[in-house]
Order: structure tokens, then sequence, then C-alpha cells
């Protein structure tokens, strides 16, 4: 994972479709809980993912209780229903701005979500709001991340 040294108590999310929630969203969740010193991992369940539209997708209550139902044995994780919640589109940085202003707040995501992360909605109000770490995938480079963002 990359990222700039925390400082302070920060808690991470971790969002995304969890069509359904699997090991490596548990692993990941993990690693930045250990690494970082999170006070806990926010899973947060997509409601409308915008970036699987046109493609089948479990329902948003479905997923919801997929992903609930796979955190439940850890303490410090927990889930977080705002998105499921939400009419229209999800996107993150509406999530971002509806929580505590004064809430520190490190965003989990796979590399290959990061390189994509110029492409979302006002993405740069997620970047304002959020630290990011970037989990390794296999086939992605990890400092395509800060290129990626260099090339807007």
């Amino acid at each position: 994972m990359r990222l700039t040294p925390i400082l302070g108590a920060v808690q991470g999310i971790l969002g995304g479709t969890f069509d359904p929630p699997h090991v490596a969203h548990l692993v990941a969740a993990e690693a930045a809980y250990r690494q970082f010193g999170l006070n806990g991992v926010t899973f947060l369940p997509a409601g409308a993912p915008w970036q699987k539209a046109g493609r089948p997708v479990s329902s948003a209550d479905h997923r919801w209780e997929m992903t609930q139902l796979a955190i439940a044995d850890v303490p410090y994780f927990d889930a977080d229903d705002r998105e499921v919640r939400r009419d229209g589109w999800t996107y993150t940085a509406d999530t971002l701005a509806s929580m505590d202003d004064d809430a520190r707040v490190l965003l989990i995501l796979g590399a290959d979500a990061a390189l994509g992360l110029p492409t979302w909605h006002r993405y740069e109000e997620v970047l304002d709001r959020a630290q990011i770490a970037v989990v390794p995938r296999p086939g992605v480079d990890p400092s395509a991340f800060d290129s990626a963002l260099a090339a807007e």
C-alpha cells in the first residue's frame, strides 16, 4: 500500500459493489487496519454503482446483507448503509461530503480502482476529503496511480 504518513485517529473506508464481498476485500481492509493503525474499517456497499451501468448487479439490499455477513466476526469492521439508502447513482464524493467535516478518512482502493480515480464524478473532491491507500493488484504497476493523477 502507498500512503503519506497519517497522524491521529483515522477511519478506513472500503467502498464497492460487493457483489459479492470476497476474501480480497477482507484482506485489503485488514492490511490497511493494521498497517495504518486505523480506528476501524467501514464497508460501504454502493447503492447504484454508476460504473456498473448496463451490467447486471444484485439488488442493493442483497449486497448490503452479504456485506454485513462477511464482516460480522471482525470487531473493528463495520458497515454503513448510506449509499444503499441513497436514491440515484452512488458517488464517493457525495458519500464523503455527507460525513462529519472533522472526520479523518482513509479511502482504501485496489490499484485497478485507483487508476480509474480521475474518471470518477468530482474526483478532486474525493482527493481533497480523503487520503488514499492503494492496495496492490496483480498486473497493475503501483506507480501508475501517481502517473494517472499527474496526467489530469
